[in-house]
């Protein structure tokens, strides 16, 4: 009976148990990823999916383990929904409309983030803007409505933000671990050039989550509260004011009054333009004296 042992030592198993030894001592060597890799890096954020569709939604169970015919996927997100709307209101009295506002927006927990009043020749009226929790927004808008005055205008949107939202926050997440993984290599930085580039790009990511992290706040404050602008404005007629006839005596007193107030004004005229009277009188003077040379003369 052979020995076992010579067969198990074919050419193409030795070959294998040498290339195993290879990679694992190539995998051993602890060594910083040269600009090769940071480059790969690089690429590979570049690639990465900003779409969570893959991480937040599972996949669905078989309508056999629900027990409905509904697809449990299509809860998973709840959607973000960005409100907004304008209204012009024409009205009787704008004080008074405006006090039905003060009560109404008290009344739904909401606040002004702008008000402006204006007074024109022949209109007064205030310019409105409305900030509602969301969850109360439309039974405002009914408010505002049913209340007092004529609606000239009205326009209601709704933006659906909810994509926006989940690819933010999954570009906030990818950023935020290249931040870690550059920050790990730049512990192990071989030299000043080679840290000056990795930190770099650390600025460069941390200024993009700032970004990202605004952007964030911005829609979380949109969804929260919607916006609501109004315009409510009310019309004046001007009517000419009816003088009455005064009597002989007092038009008499107010014409010596007017005529006394006129002397006083030409007198101080002459005292500011002393100047220039007396320029012209010396002018005069000269002048007559001439002709007067002349006159002689002939």
């Amino acid at each position: 009976m052979r020995n076992p042992i010579p067969s198990l030592l074919s050419p193409s198993v030795a070959a294998g148990v040498f290339l195993f030894l290879l990679l694992t001592a190539c995998g051993q060597q602890n060594s910083f990823p040269d600009d090769n890799a940071l480059y790969d890096m690089e690429v590979e954020e570049e690639i990465i999916p900003i779409t969570r569709q893959a991480e937040v939604v599972p996949p669905p169970p078989s309508f056999s383990e629900t027990g409905d015919d509904q697809d449990p996927a299509d809860e998973v997100v709840k959607s973000l929904i960005i409100r907004q709307g304008d209204m012009e209101i024409e009205v009787k009295e704008v004080e008074k409309a405006k006090a039905g506002l003060d009560v109404l927006v008290q009344t739904h927990k909401g606040y002004y983030s702008n008000e402006q009043y204006q007074d024109a020749w022949n209109r007064l009226s205030y310019t409105l803007s409305i900030r509602i929790p969301s969850d109360r927004f439309e039974a405002f808008v009914k408010g505002v409505e049913e209340g007092e005055g004529r609606i000239v205008s009205k326009q209601i949107t709704a933006r659906d933000v909810t994509e926006e939202y989940l690819d933010l926050e999954l570009r906030q997440k990818n950023i935020l671990s290249f931040l870690k993984r550059y920050n790990e290599m730049l512990k192990q930085a071989k030299n000043v050039e080679e840290m000056l580039q990795i930190q770099k790009r650390i600025d460069e990511l941390e200024n993009g989550v700032e970004r990202v992290v605004g952007r964030l706040k911005f829609l979380n404050d949109r969804v929260k509260y919607s916006t609501l602008n109004i315009e409510i404005y009310q019309h004046i007629k001007h009517e000419k004011a009816q003088v009455e006839e005064d009597g002989f005596f007092t038009r008499l007193w107010e014409g010596l009054t007017k005529g006394w107030d006129r002397f006083l004004n030409f007198i101080i005229g002459l005292a500011t333009n002393w100047s220039l009277f007396l320029i012209l009188a010396v002018i005069v003077y000269f002048v007559m004296k001439l002709w007067r040379r002349r006159k002689g003369r002939k």
